[in-house]
């Protein structure tokens, strides 16, 4: 510290010390500070009274009147102290004081408020903050574009994730001033925990790939970079991440879900979001949408084992649609997914769906749309009343994570003298997308995002002293996906370190090689449409006009006028645009009004014109996700002479875009030729669209469909497509002149995918791969090379062109944000070297993709389709053309992802990337550690002529696992990116930790690293079989796998280790209920979807076995499932059979007679099957012998003991429903208990039908009708202590009012009638006198309450009466029913007029 500095720092120290000494003196007025300043130094100094707050021996110091945000006072909250040790007790002491009510304002999305005594005894309170401001979800708008996740991870670098990370942190912490109290904490979704499974998912590109590992080293490494490493507690920005989980695809996303088993979510889900949730590096998380197996994902065991598994807790909730269904009709059709078949949405009372999801771990929060006024209030009355067993303590757990959040934040901290957070250590960021260190890491980042792919004879890298021919629409694009920050090109501070900011890959190249060096193509056909009366015919206007239709005059040819040509722009999944040649401009619909392109969106009628002035070059001025791409079409054959039916609208509806995609075929607006010669579209079409988006929206889809279907003649729909010149002929004329060929292939981001959209296709389109292969055999005819771009966000069919000799070489770009062609380009002239690797399976077709099934679609399927909502749609309504499961997650069963793939199914395996060098791997090694961690190392030498970076990947496998084929062929546990230099060696040393190898132990219910011999491999991809693979085995300490416990019953799902071809269901809405309550997975059943479909138990000891009990229902009539020994066909040890089973209605569960709603689902029962030739320890499998066969739990049993505990499904041989204790008749039990078909009355040990009354449980009084709980009863009931309430079927104890049985009207207090009650009592039909507890029609006179006296006339009273009424006190002057004590003047009855005082007739 030099002089200056003591200097300052002995006026700071004088400055605090004059402070203190005014504070005594009875003043804090110092000038040049402000009051936050004074607030900060009086919590420094006071050290007693309301000042400070003790919890567990550790003392925080409290806010002053001056920590405010305007209206907002924190007046008297506790402040963080700034220590890691602390930091639970500060949460502990903040949570006790703002108590029950707090937390549930926590959960309902409101600032909780904390009570506290000040040094003199009096209560006192102050709010708390726990907003997390949003910047943005994974790019911030005006910020560095970032390449999307798929790109991120494909440069398999972490380190270069975490440096991205750590600049996105400071971008985003730079937009929110921590000066104030309420913008301190900054955040936003990011480091997306998505596995993708399935390469057709519309948001592939969201999430880090396929790999659980991979993806949990990346959403670590990441959110590692934006929490920061200053300190051990402080976020510098707060990491959110979506979608938890199981979001696998968009196919009915707000209706549907996916189809999990146990093992697929904990070792892939699960494992995925391990790490960075164990590390504390992400924060929190967004629901997904839907629900898995059939239970909204809100309302599952996955939050309770997220906040398990997490090192802080974990900040919850909802997507925008996640929770709508649950209850509110405004919202049905997102949620029919929801439906069990019976009710059509999950719950029947905001009650039960507050209780739900709060017992699962999840945030309830307001919901925009949602009819609840104070979700507050719904939630305490929950919690108060104990709704489906929902307890203060769950409330808690919830609620905690975020005041852990926002301290962690900075923003609970003690305020230091310029106001800002004392120990906070991310105060005084400011930077931008100009900054060198954004631009420099986003460019690498880019870069390294590349695959080469292909690269015969070292084709490339090119020369940049050559002349390029490119070809494609693709390569005057600029993509990039949805969730990328916007880019404004003509911001020139994304070009002050790294130039290239926004340009697409032509303008890359040409600035590379020179302009003049370049030439380009489309490579789009060239077509012409006849129909009836002519051609389809184009406005040469600049303007463009309606299409119409005419023919070419006599002796000339449609060929050679450009109003009859259109190009053909082939974007695959059934969608193409074209371009009028007349005058360069997109065919749209018509502008009906001035509303385009100022506007957001624009009204358009049924005209069809040539006027869609879109460009698809970013350089236009700001960029989207859709780069502004022209309007899509669509076309059906017509016949097989080339001729189609044109549509457009058949992509989106503006209401629920991811239904009617899985519908495209089924709506939209078809092209016509009308009666006086133009083009418009059909069904009276008011399409909407915005200037961006390459779909229309809205207006009546359905319409369009209709008059197509109804019209008899099909003349004026038909156009007969004639190509004039084919995809990629250019190329044989420009070959001649250029070096080489680049043709950029690929998809537009959105409304060929994106989010609400899968694909449906694995291939790119048709006309792509010819163009591709037509300009490759033009250029190897010349002697000349042919370079292909697969420009998308996700793996496509490449079988073809990797055949294609003519390809040399093949590059993968993934959309690399704002440097995204320069990085491609650099790449491909050599100025950077490719070391990207899959992510990914790149499967030869989809063919190798589970098939769709009548399973796939959502119970009570709905969409919109036109006005009208259309309901219970089945596999028949679906686009022809979907024919892939979305929903399916049975990996080993599917054989998905490149741990269960078959190798001849493969065309680029995951990890796969090549490189412009060779790499050589030796001398490896693995060594194992008795924590089950392996530590591996290999000798890694550059053998060619590039300095470039290898990555080494390890994999593992355990031939020897208990689980035998159902464990992955091999599994990914390390990697590490390793730069080299031409001729260099490097030892590389990967530490593959126990948690890699472990598996979900089905019977323990936990993870374990199973001891055995594993196989460890170092390799370039996951193909073990290529060149250079090195593979060590070594013996790895662990455990076996557990026993199940035969003498419990076992949920099959959850102890379950492999299926096939079955489909998971909830078991019933009560048990998810209660298996919240109790922190338990054991939500599920299993049900056939064919007859063969099985599902396995792991290692059941059968010694003692005589008979198995199955808790099973279906809705067949004869249904049977079969028990074997170690394999589906194996030995065969008993058989159960039995019946269907009908529908149950149940109520949930609440004390003092509140009514939470009720639910009705399939019933279960019991089946039992004898067991012969049963002994040992072996896996049993359940083998169905039925489609719909349904089983949730098996009990094995041993002689003497044959029946569960409870009450039977099913009767005995006498037709009594008995209640069994220990396999014996409970002929001691009396009361209410339930079964698969509701609660019932028993008596003795069993089930009296003929009783008809009262009868009461733990839960409160019940009214029985004919031995079975009625919950549809309301009424008055009588038993021996008197008449009762009775509301939905229990006796309603908060109830006071009227009501009415077949002998009158009755007061009712407190539940029951009270004879002793005179006086008025109301209801919605008046005010009524009682007397002796009845309401009393005859009486007429004068009776009084706490509100006065009143005249009643025939029992109630009489609101229109004014005049004259007696009583035994004299005459009264009434008016408007009630006795007027103010009134004085005279009034008339039927005796005369009467001179009346203050109410009274004065005689």
């Amino acid at each position: 510290m030099d002089k200056e500095d003591k200097v300052v720092m002995k006026m700071k120290k004088l400055l605090t010390i004059l402070l203190a000494a005014s504070i005594v003196a009875g003043s804090a007025q110092v000038p040049g500070l402000t009051m936050q300043v004074q607030a900060a130094q009086v919590q420094t100094q006071e050290s007693a009274g309301s000042a400070t707050a003790t919890y567990n021996g550790k003392t925080f110091n409290r806010a002053s009147a001056a920590y405010q945000d305007g209206d907002v006072s924190y007046e008297g909250m506790p402040l963080y102290n700034g220590n890691a040790e602390d930091l639970d007790d500060y949460v502990n002491l903040l949570m006790d004081e703002i108590g029950v009510n707090g937390w549930i304002s926590i959960l309902a999305g409101k600032s909780p408020v904390g009570t506290y005594a000040d040094e003199n005894g009096e209560s006192k309170t102050y709010n708390v903050p726990i907003t997390v401001n949003r910047a943005a979800d994974v790019g911030l708008d005006g910020e560095t574009q970032w390449p999307n996740q798929l790109a991120q991870a494909q440069t398999w670098n972490t380190d270069l994730l975490k440096q991205a990370g750590s600049v996105y942190g400071d971008e985003m912490r730079s937009k929110y001033s921590t000066s104030a109290i309420g913008t301190t904490a900054v955040g936003g979704h990011t480091a997306q925990i998505d596995a993708r499974m399935n390469p057709l998912s519309g948001r592939y590109d969201e999430g880090y790939g396929e790999d659980a590992f991979l993806i949990g080293e990346m959403a670590d490494a990441w959110s590692g970079g934006m929490v920061g490493d200053e300190s051990d507690v402080y976020m510098k920005s707060v990491p959110l991440t979506k979608h938890w989980t199981t979001y696998n695809s968009e196919f009915f996303r707000l209706q549907g879900g996916n189809n999990v088993s146990t093992r697929t979510f904990y070792e892939y889900y699960g494992k995925a979001a391990e790490k960075p949730f164990e590390d504390g590096n992400i924060a929190g998380y967004m629901s997904s949408y839907g629900n898995m197996n059939r239970v909204p994902t809100t309302s599952t065991f996955i939050h309770d084992f997220a906040q398990e598994i997490s090192k802080n807790g974990l900040i919850t909730g909802c997507d925008f649609m996640a929770e709508y269904g649950y209850i509110d009709e405004q919202y049905k059709m997102n949620a029919s997914g929801f439906s069990n078949g019976y009710d059509k949405l999950y719950s029947s009372s905001l009650l039960d769906r507050t209780a739900s999801m709060i017992l699962a771990g999840h945030i309830q929060g307001g919901t925009t749309g949602i009819a609840d006024a104070d979700i507050a209030q719904t939630i305490k009355t929950a919690v108060e009343n104990h709704v489906e067993g929902l307890t203060e303590d769950d409330v808690y757990k919830v609620a905690r994570p975020t005041i852990v959040t926002m301290a962690r934040s900075g923003a609970l901290d003690e305020r230091d003298e310029n106001g800002q957070p004392r120990y906070y250590p991310y105060t005084d960021i400011q930077t931008d997308h100009s900054s060198k260190t954004s631009q420099e890491t986003e460019l690498q980042m880019a870069e390294e995002s590349v695959v080469l792919l292909k690269n015969e004879n070292q084709t490339l890298p090119l020369s940049s002293d050559s002349k390029a021919g490119v070809y494609g629409v693709m390569a005057e694009t600029m993509q990039y996906g949805q969730y990328s920050s916007e880019l404004d090109v003509n911001d020139e501070k994304y070009n002050t370190h790294v130039q290239g900011a926004g340009d697409n890959i032509l303008e890359a190249v040409q600035s590379q090689v020179g302009s003049d060096n370049v030439s380009y193509s489309t490579g789009n056909r060239v077509v012409v449409y006849k129909t009836a009366g002519g051609y389809v015919t184009a406005s040469e206007d600049e303007n463009g006009a309606q299409l119409t239709v005419s023919n070419p005059e006599e002796g000339t040819s449609v060929k050679d006028q450009p109003k009859y040509l259109f190009e053909y722009a082939d974007w695959g999944q059934d969608a193409f645009s074209l371009l009028s040649l007349a005058n360069q401009k997109w065919i749209n619909a018509g502008v009906k009004n001035n509303s385009l392109p100022g506007n957001t969106m624009g009204l358009y009628d049924a005209t069809v014109s040539n006027n869609g002035s879109y460009s698809m070059k970013a350089s236009s001025g700001m960029a989207t996700a859709v780069s502004n791409m022209p309007t899509f079409m669509s076309k059906r054959a017509a016949g097989e002479d080339g001729s189609y039916y044109l549509k457009m609208g058949d992509k989106y509806n503006d209401t629920d875009f991811s239904t009617t995609w899985a519908l495209s075929d089924k709506l939209g607006w078809y092209l016509q030729r009308t009666e006086d010669g133009k083009i418009e579209l059909n069904g009276d079409a008011q399409p909407i669209q915005g200037p961006n988006l390459p779909f229309l929206l809205g207006g009546n889809l359905a319409t369009g469909i209709a008059a197509f279907e109804s019209a008899e003649d099909k003349t004026p729909y038909t156009f007969k497509e004639e190509t004039i010149k084919e995809a990629g002929a250019d190329s044989e004329e420009l070959a001649a002149d250029t070096d080489y060929a680049i043709v950029v292939i690929g998809q537009p981001y959105n409304g060929i995918s994106g989010e609400g959209v899968d694909r449906k296709y694995l291939s790119l389109s048709e006309d792509q791969m010819d163009m591709v292969s037509t300009v490759a055999a033009n250029y190897a005819k010349a002697g000349k090379k042919t370079i292909v771009i697969i420009n998308t966000e996700y793996p496509v069919e490449a079988e073809a062109l990797q055949n294609d000799e003519n390809v040399s070489a093949i590059v993968f770009n993934a959309f690399g944000g704002q440097y995204d062609a320069t990085a491609l380009v650099n790449v491909l002239y050599g100025e950077a070297a490719p070391t990207g690797r899959l992510v990914s399976t790149w499967y030869k077709s989809k063919d190798a993709l589970p098939a769709i099934d009548e399973y796939s679609v959502p119970n009570n399927a709905m969409a919109l389709i036109g006005p009208d909502l259309v309901q219970g749609m089945t596999l028949d309504d679906i686009d022809d053309n979907v024919t892939v499961d979305m929903t399916e997650t049975d990996m080993e069963q599917k054989h998905l992802t490149y741990m269960y793939a078959d190798d001849e199914d493969v065309t680029y395996p995951f990890g796969y990337g090549l490189s412009y060098s060779s790499f050589d791997y030796s001398g490896m090694s693995a060594k194992a550690n008795e924590d089950g961690s392996v530590d591996v190392s290999v000798t890694v030498k550059n053998t060619g002529k590039v300095d470039t970076s290898d990555v080494v990947e390890i994999y593992a496998s355990n031939p020897d696992s208990s689980y035998g084929n159902a464990v992955p062929k091999k599994k990914l546990v390390g990697f590490e990116k390793v730069a080299l230099k031409a001729g260099e060696s490097a030892n590389v040393d990967i530490h593959v930790d126990a948690s890699a190898l472990e598996v979900w132990d089905v019977n323990a219910g936990e993870y374990v690293v199973e001891g055995g011999t594993y196989q460890l491999y170092a390799a370039h991809s996951s193909d073990l079989n290529g060149k250079n693979v090195l593979n060590k085995k070594v013996k790895v300490t662990g455990s076996a796998l557990s026993t199940a416990d035969a003498t419990e019953k076992l949920n099959v799902w959850s102890s379950s280790f492999t299926a096939s071809d079955v489909k998971y269901v909830e078991y019933s809405k009560g048990n998810t209920a209660q298996a919240a309550a109790d922190d338990s997975n054991e939500m599920f059943a299993v049900m056939a979807k064919k007859a063969g479909a099985y599902t396995a138990l792991l290692n059941v000891d059968l010694d003692q076995a005589k008979q198995a009990v199955l808790t099973v229902a279906s809705t067949e009539a004869e249904n049977g499932i079969e028990l074997r020994l170690d394999a589906p066909d194996g030995k065969l040890i008993g058989t159960a059979t039995y019946g269907a089973t009908e529908a149950v209605t149940n109520k949930r569960t609440a004390d003092n007679g509140v009514d939470a709603g009720t639910y009705t689902e399939l019933g279960y029962t019991t089946a039992s099957a004898d067991l012969s030739g049963a002994s040992g320890v072996h896996n049993v499998y359940l083998v169905f012998k039925n489609a719909n066969a349904r089983v949730e739990g098996i009990q094995f049993v041993t002689s003497g003991v044959t029946i569960p505990d409870g009450l039977a499904n099913e009767a005995d041989e006498n037709g009594n429903w008995n209640y069994y204790i220990d396999g014996k008749v409970a002929t001691d039990a009396t009361g209410l208990a339930p079964n698969a078909y509701g609660w019932w009355y028993v008596k003795n040990g069993k089930v009296d039908f003929t009783y008809t009354g009262l009868a009461s449980n733990d839960q409160g009084w019940f009214m029985v009708v004919n031995g079975m709980v009625d919950f549809g009863y309301t009424g008055l009931v009588a038993n021996e202590y008197g008449w009762w309430m009775v509301q939905n079927g229990s006796i309603n104890f908060a109830y006071t009012g009227l009501a009415a049985n077949e002998y009158g009207w009755w007061y009712v207090q407190n539940g029951s009638i009270n004879f002793s009650y005179n006086g008025l009592a109301s209801n919605e039909n008046g005010w009524f006198m009682v007397q002796g507890g009845k309401v009393d029609f005859n009486y007429t006179g004068l009776v009084a309450n706490e509100y006065g006296w009143w005249y009643v006339q025939n029992g109630s009273i009489n609101f229109n009466y004014t005049g004259l009424a007696a009583n035994e006190y004299g005459w009264w002057y009434v008016n408007g029913g009630k006795i007027d004590f103010g009134y004085t003047g005279r009034a008339a009855n039927e005796y005369g007029w009467w001179n009346v005082v203050n109410g009274k007739v004065v005689f």
